[in-house]
């Protein structure tokens, strides 16, 4: 029993599907695993613990032999890694710090957006006359609209490049919206923020779209519950596959408490 044993990407699929139908705590608990540290299984845009996942497999593949157990292999570069990259499927080293994630494959991105942000933010008075200040002007805006580029980075892994609300997988267009306000860095965790649509992180800071904490379900104002943003009254959030990355219930809380207190929501 070993990991050379695993030679199909279908039985690594089989894990991954049960891994969705159970839930990944229970999945784990299921087969006896933590939850990974640092190198994720990336597929259908949803980060996967990697050695629980391979470790299924083994048993989906050979369930004379059954799956192999955390203490019967290790994680990571040469074993995990390498396997599930035979297999075709993609891995990302991945570090929870901070409050957010920090990605390796994107540090370099990330980095580039910060210096960009910088020189937007020095540069020069608008100048109508201007062709190359007002594509900068454009960009500009953009960048500000997003949010700090490493907190939108955070929840673009954390969300799997998709809109929580809409599912939107353009990531042209997907946003980092704060559910506290923005009161400087300890503000930009991903617990206090929600990968939007550009539309809907603007009805969200406008306060006519609400979380209920209790149960996750999206409440849209009643005054444009008859336009096509109705569409996405009482349908549930998607959150995270990390629990820790879930939002935050007392800060989704208190922004659901001001949105019934303006609309007589119940």
């Amino acid at each position: 029993m070993s990991l050379n044993s695993i030679r199909q990407r279908s039985s690594i699929i089989s894990a991954i599907r049960e891994c969705q139908s159970l839930g990944r705590d229970q999945f784990l608990a299921r087969y006896g695993f933590g939850r990974a540290k640092e190198y994720f299984l990336v597929y259908e845009g949803q980060l996967f613990d990697s050695k629980a996942i391979i470790g299924a497999a083994h048993g989906k593949e050979h369930p004379d032999q059954g799956p192999l157990t955390s203490a019967q292999f290790s994680g990571g570069e040469t074993t995990v890694r390498r396997k599930l990259n035979e297999l075709g499927f993609e891995v990302r080293k991945i570090s929870f710090a901070t409050g957010g994630i920090v990605d390796a494959k994107s540090a370099a991105t990330t980095q580039a957006l910060r210096q960009a942000e910088r020189q937007l933010a020095d540069a020069r008075e608008f100048d109508a006359s201007s062709e190359e200040d007002a594509r900068d002007r454009v960009v500009a805006s953009i960048v500000r609209r997003r949010g700090q580029p490493a907190f939108r980075m955070s929840l673009l892994l954390a969300y799997g490049h998709k809109c929580a609300v809409s599912k939107c997988d353009v990531a042209e267009v997907l946003e980092a919206a704060h559910i506290k306000p923005y009161q400087g860095p300890h503000t930009n965790a991903v617990v206090n923020g929600l990968l939007l649509r550009a539309d809907l992180h603007t009805l969200f800071d406008l306060g006519l779209m609400a979380i209920d904490p209790q149960d996750l379900k999206i409440r849209i104002a009643p005054l444009i519950q008859e336009t096509d943003y109705g569409q996405f009254q009482g349908k549930e959030l998607q959150t995270p596959i990390d629990s820790r990355l879930h939002p935050d219930p007392h800060a989704l809380g208190e922004r659901f408490r001001e949105f019934c207190d303006r609309f007589g929501v119940t």
